[in-house]
């Protein structure tokens, strides 16, 4: 790993393999949000991470599945193409193939019938109905989307049913002002208006937050923090 200042020139090479921060690698991060810095890479092992992490801590009955997400790639992975590239030749939306979004992970829960563990402390399971996310038109090319990590709820009459919690990390083609922001945008809005958990992991200190109203960091607002974890409640008393 190297670590390059602010000049571009200057680099100081790190020998050790641990991390030297405790939490987020602020060094990393910033050479990951660079043109070359290879965010997708990293998005991809993370939200495996992340997956793993969640399946050892759920109850028995759920699955966590890392799937297609609601972001764009900054560039695609084969031909390099860039997130505007990929904007300005889209197809008209009568010729356009349909793809349901779909989060970074997938958590599905195969017993939502289960009894609580005798002896023990129950496990509190939901009780209202999940709601599915609708097809709309998006990009045609399903490589330019990052991966997502989506808590799903169980049927038995339809299996792997609806969605509980959606789990983003969020990338820097997607962050406002990028190039990806627009269509991020209207994707969240639909899952928030949908009464789906939504939550977004902000690891990029360089750019603005997604949420308006939160102060900035990286424009050097006061009361503000480098990295953040939204939770979004669209139905707080449910």
């Amino acid at each position: 790993m190297f670590i390059w200042f602010s000049n571009g020139v200057q680099a100081v090479p790190i020998y050790s393999r641990k991390n030297q921060y405790i939490g987020i690698n602020a060094h990393l991060h910033s050479i990951l949000q660079g043109r070359r810095g290879k965010w997708g890479v990293f998005h991809s092992t993370h939200i495996t991470h992340l997956a793993e992490a969640i399946d050892k801590r759920l109850p028995a009955g759920y699955i966590v599945v890392p799937e297609s997400g609601m972001q764009i790639r900054e560039y695609h992975p084969r031909s390099g193409e860039s997130a505007a590239e990929f904007l300005q030749k889209r197809q008209p939306k009568s010729k356009r193939k349909r793809r349901s979004i779909k989060p970074d992970v997938s958590v599905y829960d195969l017993e939502p019938e289960r009894d609580a563990p005798v002896g023990g402390t129950a496990i509190a399971a939901p009780t209202a109905p999940s709601v599915i996310m609708p097809t709309i038109d998006t990009f045609e090319d399903p490589d330019m989307f990052l991966t997502a990590v989506v808590i799903y709820r169980f049927s038995r009459e339809e299996g792997l049913g609806e969605p509980v919690t959606w789990i983003e990390l969020l990338s820097p083609s997607n962050k406002p002002f990028a190039d990806g922001a627009a269509q991020y945008y209207d994707n969240r809005t639909i899952s928030i208006k949908k009464g789906i958990v939504l939550v977004e992991l902000d690891y990029l200190h360089q750019s603005p937050p997604v949420l308006v109203n939160m102060p900035s960091y990286a424009d050097g607002e006061s009361n503000s923090y480098p990295y953040h974890v939204a939770v979004n409640v669209p139905r707080p008393n449910a």
